[in-house]
């Protein structure tokens, strides 16, 4: 069985597509061995409509609400308090005055969305049929190098979540591949192993090999040798997902 006591990756309900009290997700840690845990829902945004994050308004309980679970488990296991994140310049203002709050613990990475525009995201870069074409990636790559040196985020989730509906690798991917993950490197920032998929068990065809949407092995194994560190997420959208024999 996977051996893990810490993970930061977790979510709530209020995102819309997780389930479970806040409580449960507490309790199954403790259950699985995990001795520290950070919630990361999806970062809540003003005047945002998009649909895989809780709207504004219940920013505040989630915080009232983690803190609480805080002191009521402290015994027995470190809890803190953070989110989920995509970065762009015009969200750069918003996530530096929420990360100054005394709330809140640390931010990662999760950069799904290519762009911001008036109230919600554009071009989603984990379908997994069909990837971005190379222009757009290039702007993804771009974005990603800022958030990277930005100094808001503790990790990086799922790097290699734009390599969804990737089938053949080629030279220009690979080199930008090596230098988000030599960025990373520099800037200290690790980058996630996410388990979603492998719990979920998505998988396709990529270069005529079967493997996991994310994590991929080609792009670890590019990280590996740039030297870039390496943390394992759960991604946790239900209590049940702290049960690591499923890993296996």
């Amino acid at each position: 069985m996977m051996n893990l006591t810490t993970n930061l990756h977790t979510h709530t309900s209020r995102c819309g597509h997780a389930f479970g009290t806040d409580e449960a997700y507490v309790c199954a840690a403790i259950e699985n061995g995990i001795t520290t845990l950070g919630f990361s829902d999806h970062v809540m945004i003003p005047n945002c409509e998009s649909k895989i994050r809780g709207d504004y308004s219940m920013l505040q309980d989630y915080l009232e609400s983690i803190h609480s679970l805080k002191e009521k488990y402290k015994s027995k296991i470190k809890i803190f308090t953070g989110f989920e994140c995509e970065y762009t310049r015009e969200l750069a203002p918003y996530l530096k005055e929420l990360k100054s709050r005394k709330e809140v613990d640390y931010f990662i990475l999760g950069q799904h969305f290519l762009r911001y525009s008036q109230s919600d995201f554009q071009y989603y870069v984990g379908n997994r049929e069909n990837s971005l074409p190379m222009n757009l990636l290039k702007e993804y790559k771009q974005g990603i190098i800022e958030a990277l040196k930005s100094g808001l985020f503790t990790y990086y989730a799922h790097p290699d979540i734009f390599l969804s509906g990737i089938t053949h690798f080629t030279e220009e991917l690979d080199l930008m591949i090596e230098e988000i993950c030599q960025t990373a490197k520099d800037c200290q920032i690790p980058m996630e192993i996410n388990l979603g998929p492998v719990r979920l068990q998505e998988k396709k065809i990529r270069d005529g090999e079967e493997e996991y949407r994310y994590p991929s092995r080609h792009f670890f194994e590019i990280a590996n040798k740039v030297g870039v560190s390496l943390v394992i997420g759960i991604d946790a959208h239900h209590p049940k997902d702290f049960d690591l024999n499923q890993y296996d």
